[in-house]
């Protein structure tokens, strides 16, 4: 009776490891979101510690744009390892027609690739090159490649292609690699950079009480701002850092031809997804390949959901 008690009570306790961090409210108050991320520092140090000494070898310059303006080119040395990649051979073998397909908007098509060992490596590279502006060796929490359309009715822009700011950490970075060119006439990301969006985000905070980050704001808001919007166009190979939970950004719009592009999302150490409980080192660093520190969450089973439709 004793040992069933206890066995009992230890089970709840490990299912308690499952619970996440409460990702409504951190995301959406940058203040807490950064306190609570202060505490986790301390409460997991020795994983930090580790994290923490790929910061000194990260890319100072790379580090510096993303800290005053929210987004960057990659170096010449993450281009050129993407430019000896097969990641454009990848996604020109996809069969977009097939059940393959994780995910269609009606402007945009997803595509988990399969990560291989040359996939890993650049992950690596991307994680070591950011670790500056992310605190640590970050997360990764997705990667995909993404095919985006012209849209039919062009009036009628909705979710990612209006205004907004991902809800998913203090700091972030989506990588965009692009596999054909991106310009004005494909959709290219357009944004506007981390301090001017912070003050409209003030002022939206002002007007409407409790703001949400990822709340899709209609044109009409963002017309004052619009001296302030940037569209970076990118020749074929290149790549854009954007950190998109601290920019407004938008895209797939005005598009007369078809836009190809391979996307990474990294999170800081302890991102708001991070179990709070019963934490393990398999959790975030996996040696999934030896010495890789990227999110075995992510390779456990966000890698083996199964395909979904969307709209």
């Amino acid at each position: 009776m004793k040992n069933t008690l206890f066995r009992t009570f230890f089970k709840r306790i490990n299912l308690l490891g499952e619970l996440p961090y409460i990702s409504s409210i951190s995301s959406d108050d940058i203040y807490f979101s950064r306190s609570l991320y202060k505490f986790l520092k301390i409460i997991f140090f020795l994983e930090y510690k580790k994290r923490n000494k790929y910061k000194y070898s990260s890319n100072k310059v790379i580090t510096d744009r993303l800290s005053n303006k929210g987004y960057s080119l990659s170096s010449e040395r993450i281009y050129k390892l993407f430019e000896n990649s097969d990641l454009k051979e990848k996604f020109y073998g996809i069969d977009w027609k097939g059940e393959n397909v994780n995910m269609r908007k009606n402007w945009m098509w997803y595509f988990k690739p399969e990560i291989d060992k040359q996939l890993v490596f650049l992950l690596n590279e991307l994680a070591k090159e950011l670790s500056g502006y992310l605190d640590g060796l970050p997360v990764l929490r997705s990667v995909y490649f993404w095919k985006s359309f012209p849209n039919k009715i062009k009036s009628k822009y909705k979710g990612s292609q209006l205004f907004h700011m991902d809800n998913n950490d203090w700091r972030q970075i989506r990588v965009f690699y692009a596999i054909n060119d991106m310009n004005s006439e494909n959709g290219s990301p357009e944004f506007i950079s981390s301090k001017k969006s912070a003050e409209i985000y003030e002022s939206f905070k002002k007007e409407d009480g409790l703001n949400l980050r990822n709340l899709k704001r209609k044109d009409k808001l963002f017309e004052k701002y619009k001296g302030f919007f940037i569209s970076k166009s990118l020749n074929s190979g290149k790549l854009l850092y954007l950190d998109t939970g601290n920019c407004y950004h938008r895209g797939s719009r005005n598009m007369i031809r078809e836009r190809d592009v391979f996307v990474a999302q990294f999170m800081t150490p302890f991102h708001i997804h991070t179990k709070l409980i019963n934490r393990s080192q398999d959790y975030l660093m996996p040696e999934f390949i030896r010495k890789d520190f990227l999110s075995r969450h992510v390779f456990k089973y966000y890698y083996n959901s199964k395909p979904q439709k969307g709209y």
